[in-house]
């Protein structure tokens, strides 16, 4: 983030906004959902970019509001895929009822036996920025 935020607990905050697709990270990882946003915007998706620094307390309003107004949502985060943040938005979007296309984008359920940096990494197991792009792109087709 730049500048100023309000930050308060359990309330997420918007670093963009869209109305094609919302891109919510947690961490770090989101400012390569930020650059995929951008990505995007160069093809004429606009999307949404949310910063959910705080697991629990989930922001539930968030993301209900973002399903309903931009009628897709790709999870982004540097965890494994399974029992994972993105599973926790699963179960909002589940319970809220709104049937919203969904994508989660995480570390596949596997040992890691690559080594190199951090970035390299992300690259190599599906957290590009591209990959991300794509992901959402694929989505909202």
């Amino acid at each position: 983030h730049r500048g100023e935020i309000d930050f308060q607990l359990g309330k997420a905050l918007q670093v963009t906004d869209g109305s094609h697709v919302t891109l919510i990270g947690t961490g770090t990882i989101t400012y390569r959902a930020l650059e995929a946003a951008r990505l995007l915007a160069q093809e004429g998706i606009r999307a949404r970019v949310i910063s959910m620094h705080t697991v629990k307390p989930i922001d539930r309003q968030a993301i209900i509001s973002a399903a309903r107004e931009t009628g897709a949502i790709v999870t982004v985060e540097e965890h494994n895929i399974c029992g994972g943040w993105g599973g926790a938005v699963a179960e909002v979007l589940a319970e809220s009822g709104i049937g919203t296309r969904y994508k989660m984008i995480a570390l596949p359920d596997v040992y890691v036996q690559r080594f190199g940096s951090h970035g390299w990494l992300l690259d190599q197991y599906g957290l590009s920025v591209q990959e991300i792009a794509a992901q959402a792109r694929e989505l909202i087709r």
